[in-house]
């Protein structure tokens, strides 16, 4: 992590983190001529990333709302965050979040994507279809 990284503001709390992880390729799937299905990379490493949501007050939400366009220049940068119990360094996938308003309490969901680029094996498993004519 870079010492530049901000950290997470302290008046505004941690997610409350979905147990789901996700690890996505995004290929580029194209079907041929021939209606056989090409996959191409379009990335050179999957992006890990993790469904979050906070729960937060007015005060809480204004805090989060200035940290997201001051901090990280409306979401393109990354920060450090406690996720499971370890610092992490995390980023707003697409640099976005979305939030509903009900009796004063605001709930914020987001996708985070992990900046650090150590991930699991993954096995990629190819698979040509040929349709008969």
């Amino acid at each position: 992590m870079d010492s530049n990284t901000p950290y997470w503001p302290d008046p505004v709390p941690l997610p409350m983190e979905d147990a789901r992880q996700t690890v996505a390729s995004h290929n580029l799937n194209t079907v041929m001529e021939t209606e056989r299905v090409r996959s191409r990379r379009t990335l050179l490493e999957p992006v890990k990333s993790l469904d979050v949501v906070w729960a937060l007050t007015r005060d809480q939400f204004d805090t989060f709302k200035t940290f997201f366009a001051d901090e990280l220049v409306n979401g393109s940068l990354s920060f450090v965050i406690e996720i499971f119990g370890e610092d992490q360094e995390m980023a707003f996938l697409d640099s976005r979040y979305t939030f509903a308003r009900s009796d004063n309490l605001f709930m914020v969901s987001a996708t985070l994507e992990y900046a650090s680029t150590e991930l699991p094996a993954v096995t990629l498993v190819i698979v040509i279809e040929e349709v008969a004519a």
